[in-house]
């Protein structure tokens, strides 16, 4: 399986929770027991996420914000106290790496539909701990479920912030996040439309049932479901989190979509 990156959504508080749960990387990769579990094979959860196909009013990258914004080269101390709004210094320092991330957020959320995600532009803290398996008496692997308590406190973290401020602030913020979009060469779209269309497809990632199978063909592991193995690499991290971590992660996915589009 890939090194853990954790996601993105906005540089705001939820840009750097969906991003510390997205968007991180791992450490080493360790097996560190050996167990026996049931025959119960991975499973999809039955429910369906909801999707919402078009926004119902998109933001004018155009438009003139209330007070002057930075320039982009310049957004990165400015994009700090916007984010102090909403969290204390020492959460700051523990999420996010604070060097051009406005650019880095754009390339990633772009990149979060696609298979693979470029390190080179990763811009949060790595999650602690170590990512672990466990395997049977007949050497098969399957992700040990521990690992899914890295991200309890990120998680609450998520749930407690106010998912209205979120959406201001990224507003407030388009316009900048328009002109690295700019830059990558989308100029016939926005980056709204492209951020909506991401989070649609993160909710639609799988919720899994433990045991979840692995095989490891080289160094990193691999799903030992070819479907879900052939996933994005937003959906296979929304996965990775753990069933409960994920439909959480959807709610406030939901909550963020819903302000977007209104």
């Amino acid at each position: 399986m890939n090194k853990l990156v954790l996601t993105i959504i906005i540089i705001i508080l939820f840009a750097g929770i969906t991003a510390v749960i997205l968007l991180n990387q791992d450490g080493e990769l360790q097996i560190v027991q050996q167990i026996k579990p049931g025959n119960k094979a991975s499973t999809f959860a039955e429910t369906q996420p909801q999707v919402i196909d078009s926004p119902l009013q998109q933001v004018d990258a155009q438009s003139e914000p209330a007070s002057p914004l930075p320039e982009l080269d310049e957004s990165d101390g400015p994009i700090r106290d916007e984010v102090a709004t909403l969290i204390d210094d020492e959460q700051f320092e523990n999420l996010f790496l604070v060097d051009t991330i406005i650019r880095n957020i754009v390339v990633s959320v772009d990149n979060l539909p696609r298979e693979k995600l470029p390190n080179k532009y990763r811009f949060t803290q790595p999650v602690q701990g170590k990512f672990v398996v466990i395997e049977d008496n007949n050497e098969i692997k399957y992700i040990n479920s521990d690992n899914y308590n890295r991200y309890a406190s990120i998680i609450t973290l998520a749930e407690a912030t106010d998912t209205k401020k979120i959406a201001a602030i990224y507003k407030r913020l388009s316009p900048l996040f328009q002109k690295a979009y700019d830059e990558l060469g989308y100029l016939d779209s926005t980056f709204t439309d492209r951020l909506i269309d991401v989070i649609n497809h993160l909710i639609q990632a799988p919720e899994l049932q433990d045991p979840i199978k692995l095989e490891q063909p080289k160094v990193n592991y691999t799903y030992a479901d070819p479907e879900l193995e052939a996933l994005s690499s937003g959906q296979k991290m929304m996965m990775r989190m753990g069933y409960d971590n994920n439909r959480k992660l959807k709610i406030k996915l939901r909550e963020l979509l819903l302000e977007l589009t209104q």
